[in-house]
């Protein structure tokens, strides 16, 4: 484990980054479907996508022992969920600084 607790394993340092962005890729895309629908069925789904890649990168920081990481992924639990109850461009902003750390600290 490297300093940062990234793998120094160049293929599992690779499988990390990969799935980083992949978790951050789902979250960015519902999160952007939910901003722009009205409709419950809908917003439903969107938030369930959001739901199971905020664990995923949990799962993730928990297994490669990442303090940073898991913390990112905290805030992004805490901004987004401050999101649902209030919509605001100012909340959108916070998770939308916390999904451009997160693709950061994957790189």
């Amino acid at each position: 484990m490297g300093i940062s607790g990234i793998p120094e394993d160049p293929s599992k340092r690779a499988q990390y980054q990969k799935e980083v962005k992949e978790g951050v890729k789902v979250f960015e895309e519902s999160f952007k479907g939910l901003q722009g629908t009205n409709l419950p069925p809908k917003r439903e789904e969107y938030e369930k996508s959001i739901d199971m890649s905020l664990e995923a990168l949990n799962d993730l920081a928990k297994a490669l022992f990442n303090q940073k990481m898991m913390k990112m992924k905290d805030r992004l639990d805490t901004d987004y969920h401050q999101y649902l109850q209030n919509p605001s461009d100012e909340n959108r902003m916070k998770v939308e600084k916390d999904l451009e750390n997160l693709k950061k600290e994957a790189q």
